[in-house]
């Protein structure tokens, strides 16, 4: 008797044949090439020789093998864009990698933080803790010392050097961005594939060097996370419903925690507060934006801060006042293109050219969100409406690049309306990305890198800063030749700080110049000067000293018997004054 045959309707053991999914040689090429480009860029920075680097900056000494690292990761990207449907987690692992390579190279390279302010930021942090009170009256810094304070919590809670984490900062904020500008994103855009796109070009975009261990990463962080929420759970449609149905209790929820992260915005960064009110303005404007109570509460709270917590800077400063547009343009434009190198010049015009590149791609994005009969109001909102700062203040020349920072998750939203409609083709946008990440991924590391000649320091520089405190005592003088200094990242207060530039502006003298200092050294009763290698970095690329005025102080240093070598290396030499004979 033969046994009866189960057919697949009534349990047959024979499982219907699963479909080769198409991408799998696709999701394996991302995965692959995504890990060798991180492990090729790993190695690559590592194995940079920084003593080599030109005005071009670190990118003028990477191996080619950290630029064709980068180039698979952009490949990779580029193959999980045109992967239908979409895989979020191929899209996240490339993005992830490229902030890795792209934003750790430096902490990679060195074992010294990055950026000479970074030093400062640990010695405000010190100084807090030292004191155990911020003292507006010791510097600007401690008008807003809700950072600092965090600081100062994270250091006597855990123990940890506050340098190690300075170095690592711009990789960790970058890393920890990724999900606010994700979730923003999401909220912008009409599907995922767009806002990973998106998210993408704000990574690539990301060259104004706010990265660091400072308040403004903190609150920046805050200000995406803001309007993350704002976009996601509080936006309306212009005829008032929500834009995405939420249920009450979650929307009451966004809006209280969307206004205690607007509070926690005011006491930490003068800038990043006003902006962002400023953009919950427009939004409600734009009848986008139904709970006017948000922007009203945050400017109102920016306004009692001025006037008590930073009353000692209000004091200072003339808030309202109406500024001189032909300053603002020379501070933010004029003195950043009208000196230095023939080098330092190329990475200013390339860094206007990427915003330029940027906002370009925006317009076409913007036009083409419209053509689709999808309105891009909001997101031409939030890439505007940082312009509106330019014209209040100079912000020390920086300006222009806070507008650019403020701006790129506005801009980006609209360029991947560009780089990847839905309208468009899978493959078609694949290669659009493919294409503008492969040029836009050099002129990120030029652009964000180019000053690294001031500013990544070595070992033999801070052994060199550190001797000069050694050899002065507290009270003294301390007298760097160039602003590009690791200093002051302990005993913030203790002593007095300048330089030879800020003396230089005073006279246009070399010799007064010594007067000056000798005058200042002597009313002080000690102290010294410090010259290091990224001073001499400093003279050639920027011009604000030049070479052979700041081999001429060292000559007359070292030959004047009021001071004394003390510590002398190739990375930095230290004279103490010891007054006359």
């Amino acid at each position: 008797m033969s046994t009866p045959v189960r057919t697949a309707a009534h349990g047959s053991s024979a499982a219907p044949r699963r479909r080769r999914g198409p991408s799998r040689p696709a999701d394996a090429l991302v995965v692959t090439a995504t890990l060798v480009g991180l492990v090729l860029s790993v190695a690559a920075a590592r194995a940079t020789r920084l003593e080599d680097m030109t005005d071009l900056g670190l990118a003028s000494v990477l191996p080619v093998t950290f630029w064709v690292g980068t180039a698979l990761v952009v490949i990779a990207f580029s193959v999980a864009v045109a992967r239908s449907p979409v895989a979020e987690p191929l899209l996240a692992l490339p993005t992830a990698v490229l902030a890795t390579v792209t934003f750790g190279v430096q902490a990679l390279a060195t074992t010294v933080p990055r950026d000479h302010v970074a030093f400062r930021h640990v010695g405000v942090v010190d100084q807090l803790v030292t004191s155990g009170a911020p003292d507006a009256g010791i510097d600007v810094y401690f008008n807003w010392p809700a950072f600092f304070a965090l600081g100062a919590f994270v250091r006597e809670s855990t123990g940890v050097d506050l340098l190690d984490v300075a170095r690592w900062t711009p990789l960790l904020a970058h890393l920890a961005l990724l999900l606010p500008l994700l979730l923003l994103m999401r909220s912008l855009l009409p599907d995922r594939r767009a806002a990973w796109v998106a998210v993408w070009v704000a990574t690539l975009w990301d060259w104004v060097d706010q990265d660091y261990f400072s308040p403004q990463t903190d609150d920046y962080g805050l200000h995406l996370v803001v309007l993350a929420l704002v976009a996601g759970w509080l936006l309306t449609e212009r005829r008032g419903l929500p834009a995405e149905p939420r249920p009450q209790r979650e929307r009451v929820s966004a809006y209280v925690v969307v206004l205690g992260l607007g509070l926690v915005l005011v006491p930490t960064h003068q800038l990043t507060p006003v902006t962002t009110a400023l953009c919950l303005v427009a939004l409600v404007l734009l009848h986008r934006l139904r709970q006017w109570g948000l922007p009203l509460v945050l400017l109102v709270a920016v306004g009692v801060w001025l006037l008590t917590g930073a009353r000692t800077y209000s004091a200072g400063h003339d808030l309202l006042s109406v500024p001189d547009l032909t300053m603002l343009f020379d501070a933010n434009v004029g003195s950043r293109v009208g000196g230095g190198s023939g080098l330092h010049q190329l990475v200013v015009a390339e860094r206007m050219l990427m915003s330029a590149a940027l906002w370009a791609l925006a317009a076409v994005g913007a036009w083409r969100s419209h053509r689709a009969g999808r309105s891009p109001l909001v997101h031409v909102a939030l890439a505007l409406t940082p312009f509106v700062l330019l014209p209040l203040q100079a912000y020390g020349g920086e300006m222009l690049l806070r507008v650019h920072l403020f701006a790129l998750p506005g801009m980006a939203a609209l360029a991947a309306w560009q780089l990847a409609p839905p309208s468009a083709g899978r493959l078609r946008a694949g290669l659009a990305v493919a294409l503008v990440s492969l040029l836009a991924v050099p002129g990120l590391v030029v652009a964000r890198y180019g000053t690294d000649r001031l500013e990544i320091f070595t070992r033999g520089e801070v052994a060199a800063v550190q001797a000069l405190y050694d050899a002065v005592p507290p009270g003294g003088l301390l007298v760097a030749a160039a602003p590009q200094v690791p200093w002051r990242d302990h005993d913030y207060a203790t002593y007095r700080y300048t330089t030879l530039v800020d003396l230089g502006s005073q006279t246009t003298s070399a010799e007064d110049v010594r007067t000056l200092l000798l005058d200042r050294l002597e009313a002080t009763g000690s102290g010294g000067v410090v010259v290091v290698r990224t001073a001499y970095e400093a003279a050639e690329s920027t011009g604000s000293l030049a070479p052979d005025e700041l081999a001429n102080a060292e000559r007359w240093l070292a030959s004047d018997p009021r001071f004394e070598l003390v510590h002398g290396s190739s990375d930095g030499r230290v004279y103490v004054y010891v007054g006359e004979e």
